[in-house]
């Protein structure tokens, strides 16, 4: 009965849904789920738009001038480049294979976008039954683990993630989306009569955001949403009551010893300042106790400063070390100042804009933010808060994770981020949303 009415409150308001729309929203489904399935949906979308293509006969030239679909093509392109100029060419090759996700996603959307405006709303509410019931499933299976004697651990963070072998920061971001697509769409509506249910579907959802652990996308979901609670409620009781809720909840998890084992560790910051360098006989040996003891925090400190550094050390400031050297030059440094080998060895650098620097170079970068810069100008002048929470969300997490270093990462961005920009009329809209 329950769940009846929960497809029922996630697909009240959509109408005309048309063939192009079942295959987006294919492809919104998989988001949530493992890679393989992820991948397949993809693959089946993305046949549909070619086999669309070529049914029309008719290519859309104009579409594919703009800068939504630019970005991607010409970043792929740099990719390719990179590899091929890489030392290890095969190392550069193995990263191409996924960075194709990004024209691909994006033209499978503008040709499949191109016979009728898309219904974002149901693709939306897709992708949101998806995340929620994924999360249900994650959920479920770590409290049979539980049950069955493993320690309570197996409900946060990678255990959390471990059956669909994801990372938790990508549940998180599926979740904070959804959470806030849900209450913009449904939680304003007079009309809507599942306001209850929908408030036990947003509960769940945000216990399992924080069972994922992620501090970047908690911090930065909890402000936003604070900011959209805020906008939707006016009376001056309601407002007070949730700025006291937030407070309480932060207490909470301050004063709780399990809570804040796991959310407040790897926050603490009390390393001495550090100073890269190129010379050996001056650079700073960590010991084993010492690394033992870097938090989340100090290790992001650490790995700013060497990436930044050297990269300009090293004369790689314009064109990077290249997507199939990369990873060996900073594993590289890391054993230079022995946090590597058998302690970070593998790692990125946990900060998006900082990767793409020291793999690519600064023209690159700058691209990027181009790219970033663009599609918030857009979310603003349509006004469309869901567009703009989006992207504030991705672009700080970004300061902590290399989201755009995985499959799931890329796909979570750039399918839906084109998602919103192919809404549009144009790139100059000023129309509503």
């Amino acid at each position: 009965m329950h769940f009846g009415k929960t497809i029922k409150l996630l697909f009240s308001s959509n109408k005309n849904i048309s063939k192009q729309d079942f295959f987006l929203a294919i492809i919104a489904f998989g988001i949530p789920f493992t890679i393989k399935l992820g991948n397949a949906l993809l693959i089946l979308g993305v046949t549909y738009s070619i086999f669309f293509l070529f049914k029309k006969k008719s290519i859309p030239f104009k579409s594919f001038t703009s800068f939504r679909f630019i970005f991607p093509a010409i970043f792929f392109l740099i990719v390719i480049i990179s590899a091929l100029f890489s030392k290890d060419i095969g190392a550069g090759l193995r990263q191409v294979e996924k960075n194709v996700l990004f024209p691909l996603v994006t033209f499978a959307l503008i040709v499949i976008s191109k016979l009728k405006p898309i219904n974002i709303r149901f693709i939306l509410n897709i992708f949101s039954v998806s995340t929620l019931l994924s999360a249900l499933i994650l959920v479920f299976i770590a409290f049979i683990r539980v049950f069955k004697g493993e320690g309570i651990e197996v409900l946060f963070f990678h255990e959390l993630g471990g059956f669909f072998e994801l990372h938790p920061v990508y549940i998180a971001i599926n979740l904070a989306i959804t959470i806030l697509f849900l209450t913009d769409e449904y939680l304003v509506r007079k009309d809507f009569e599942f306001k209850n249910l929908l408030k036990i579907v947003l509960v769940f959802s945000i216990f399992t955001l924080f069972l994922c652990a992620s501090k970047a996308v908690i911090l930065c979901f909890i402000i936003l949403y604070f900011i959209q609670l805020y906008d939707i409620y006016k009376p001056l009781i309601f407002r007070f009551t949730l700025l006291v809720s937030i407070v309480v909840l932060g207490v909470t998890v301050f004063i709780t010893p399990r809570l804040s084992d796991r959310f407040l560790q790897g926050l603490h910051f009390d390393i001495e300042k550090f100073s890269p360098t190129s010379k050996v006989e001056e650079a700073v040996i960590f010991s084993n106790e010492e690394k033992s003891k870097i938090s989340d925090l100090e290790l992001r400190y650490l790995m700013l400063n060497i990436g930044l550094f050297h990269v300009i050390d090293d004369g790689k400031f314009l064109f990077g070390y290249g997507i199939g050297d990369v990873q060996d030059y900073i594993d590289y440094y890391y054993m230079f100042y022995g946090l590597a080998p058998g302690w970070f060895e593998g790692y990125n650098l946990h900060n998006q804009y900082l990767q793409y620097l020291v793999t690519y170079g600064v023209c690159v970068l700058l691209i990027f933010l181009a790219y970033l810069f663009f599609s918030l100008r857009l979310a603003i002048l349509n006004r469309n808060r869901l567009h703009l929470f989006f992207l504030i969300l991705i672009s700080f997490v970004f300061l902590f994770e290399c989201l755009l270093s995985r499959n799931k990462g890329i796909v979570i961005f750039i399918f839906l981020n084109t998602l919103f920009l192919i809404n549009y009329k144009n790139e100059n809209s000023y129309s509503g949303n």
